[in-house]
Parts: structure tokens; C-alpha cells; sequence
């Protein structure tokens, strides 16, 4: 025992040689509680935060929660996923896509399309595909 002494005065840290070994567990106060998950902490902060949290403030939220850092990384897969999931809501500010893109500064609506596919019934693929072909549109 004289020799532990020894070797803690030299390393200058009494304290923590003698409380800490090398199979002990973490302390209580530094550890996530016993059975709670990543994501259920993950759920709970954004919960708490909403759908426009990034995931440093998820972080820094389950770290003054849960004492537990987890990698901004993985808190933007878990994100990704939520939203996924759940969604963004109506904050996210983006506006609903159509589905058609715009050609020459002009919607393609669906009624346009409805009258392309009138029109090769009518006339036929092969006949259409040749008109295509004249008017350089390949």
C-alpha cells in the first residue's frame, strides 16, 4: 500500500487515484439514467424544442438534461429521420411543389398533359414522335 501512496504523490493527484480504478463505473450525476435510450432523449428534446431545433441546440438540450453528449452527427441522422416520421409542420416555410417542372418561364399544368395524351390517342406514338422530330424537340 506504501507503494500506491508513493505513486500518487509523484503523479500530484491523490484525489482521483484514490477514488477512481479501472473497473469501477462512472458516476451516477455523469451517466444517462438506467434503460433511457439516445433516441427516447432525442424524442424528448425535440418535443420540447419543435421541428426547426438543430442539432447543436439538441445537443446542448440533452446534455443540460441528460448529462450525456451525443455527436451532432448523429443527432442530425436521428433529425433526419424524425422529420421523416413526423414531419416539419407548417414552420418549415417551404411552399408545396407541384410535381411539374416549368418550362420556358411557363407552368406545365395537368390540363396540358391531358391534352398530350388526347392528342397521341388520336393520332398515334409513331405519328407523334415524327412531329416531335420535325420541330427539333428529340
Amino acid at each position: 500500500m506504501a507503494k500506491k501512496a508513493t505513486n500518487d504523490e509523484t503523479s500530484g493527484d491523490t484525489a482521483t487515484a484514490a477514488t477512481e480504478s479501472p473497473g469501477e463505473a462512472t458516476p451516477a450525476a455523469t451517466r444517462k439514467p438506467r434503460g433511457m435510450k439516445k433516441t427516447a432523449m432525442f424524442d424528448r428534446a425535440m418535443a420540447e424544442l419543435g421541428p426547426d431545433a438543430k442539432p447543436l441546440q439538441i445537443q446542448t438540450w440533452i446534455k443540460d438534461h441528460y448529462r450525456v453528449t451525443l455527436k451532432p452527427t448523429l443527432l442530425s441522422t436521428y433529425k433526419g429521420n424524425w422529420v421523416k416520421k413526423h414531419g416539419r409542420g407548417a414552420a418549415s416555410g417551404r411552399p408545396a411543389s407541384s410535381g411539374v417542372t416549368k418550362t420556358g418561364g411557363k407552368d406545365a399544368t395537368l390540363n396540358d398533359i391531358k391534352q398530350l395524351q388526347a392528342l397521341i390517342a388520336r393520332i398515334g406514338l409513331p405519328q407523334f414522335k415524327e412531329i416531335l422530330t420535325l420541330l427539333g424537340v428529340n
